[in-house]
């Protein structure tokens, strides 16, 4: 058997066939995955964030508030 005849998918065994479908299924879903993760990452270090920055903002106002007037 020639090797350009190897280069067909009519002449693959079976075997290779099938181990050629399973990336084939899996890739879609570790991209749908993977996008999935990133997504929620994006979204919790958001909260993350936005709550850090109002915390920040609550106990600088706290500070503002109970220090005496000439250091303000």
């Amino acid at each position: 058997m020639s090797l350009r005849a190897l280069r067909d998918d009519d002449e693959y065994p079976l075997y290779c066939k099938q181990s050629e479908a399973i990336p084939r299924i899996l890739s879609p879903i570790a991209g749908i995955a993977s996008s999935f993760l990133l997504a929620m990452t994006e979204f919790f270090l958001g909260i993350a964030s936005s709550f850090l920055l109002a915390m920040t903002e609550f106990f600088l106002g706290l500070l503002r508030c109970s220090s005496p007037k000439e250091f303000v």
